[in-house]
């Protein structure tokens, strides 16, 4: 049985694991150009990351990857030169 006190526990588990932030530094042999218009495309990000992907290339939208496994919002955009969700 699920006491309130776990729930709790789970719950504040789910904030902090939320607030965790990371960030990914990759070199692709492709230009600037190519890879950010691709992927901020839902078509050539599903294609690139092999699941479903809706995204666009609009700050402060949201967005979904992964058949909905990754979501978040687009916070920070400079166009050919920085992705930040």
């Amino acid at each position: 049985m699920v006491s309130q006190h776990n729930c709790n526990n789970i719950l504040l588990l789910l904030k902090i694991c939320m607030m965790i932030r990371f960030s990914i530094k990759q070199h692709f042999k492709v230009s600037a150009e190519i890879l950010y218009a691709a992927w901020l495309n839902s078509a050539q990000n599903s294609i690139m990351t092999g699941g479903n992907a809706i995204i666009t290339d609009y700050m402060y939208k949201s967005f979904s990857a992964w058949d909905g496994y990754i979501s978040g919002t687009n916070t920070h955009l400079v166009k050919y030169k920085k992705i930040v969700h």
